[in-house]
Formats: structure tokens, sequence, C-alpha cells
């Protein structure tokens, strides 16, 4: 019966022994996700000041790009009015001196107008033959 006894007693030795490895492993499974979490929290902290540095240096690299563009704009806007402008006046000197030179010269205006009547009906005929 002693060696029963014994054997029980080797038994609870174990176990216990076993409990303590347990709550060791425990323990520093408690510290390791307690040092992640922290560490977490540290990297987090760092990416938020850097973002935030990034975003303030950058703020007013995009407005001195937005008030280029819109610089650029109204320089374009102004070049199109002025474009246009000029390209009106042209075509109302053109209008002029073609009147002025029907006036002139009737019949180099009749031919001239013929010409052109005679060209435009050749492109229409190629265009038409070609489909």
């Amino acid at each position: 019966m002693h060696r029963y006894h014994s054997d029980f007693d080797a038994g609870d030795d174990l176990e216990r022994e076993a409990g303590r490895y347990g709550h060791e492993a425990v323990s520093r499974a408690e510290a390791a996700l307690e040092t992640a979490r922290r560490n977490a929290r540290r990297m987090n902290e760092r990416l938020t000041e850097q973002f935030e540095a990034a975003r303030d240096e950058a703020a007013p690299a995009l407005e001195r790009w937005a008030h280029r563009a819109s610089r650029i704009a109204h320089r374009g806007g102004r070049a199109l009015r002025e474009g246009s402008s000029q390209l009106r006046d042209r075509t109302v000197y053109a209008s002029r001196t073609g009147v002025e030179i029907a006036r002139e010269q009737p019949i180099k205006a009749l031919l001239l107008a013929v010409g052109l009547v005679a060209a435009a009906a050749a492109v229409y005929g190629l265009i038409r033959r070609s489909r």
C-alpha cells in the first residue's frame, strides 16, 4: 500500500509542477501581450505624428498649387477672350475686304465664287464616291 501512496504523491507533485509551469506560461503570455499592446500604441502615436507633420507640410504646397492653377486658368480665359476678339476683328475685316473687292472687280469676284462652288462640288463628289 505504501507504494500506491507514493505513486499518488508523485502524481500530486507532477500536477503541482505542471500547474506552476502553466501559471508561468500564462504570466509570460500576459506580459508579452501587454508589451505588444504598448508597442502598438507607440507605433500608432508615431504614425499619427508623422501623418500630421506630413499634412501640415503639404497644406501650404497644396495652397500654392491651387493659387497657381487659378492664375493659369484666369490667364487662359483672358487669352481665349482676346483670341476670340481678334478672330472676330479679322473676320469682319476679311468680309469687308471681300465686299470691297467684289464692288471694285465684280467679274473677278464672280469667277472666284464659281471656282469655289466647283471645288466644293468636286470634293462632295469624291466623298460620295468613296462611300
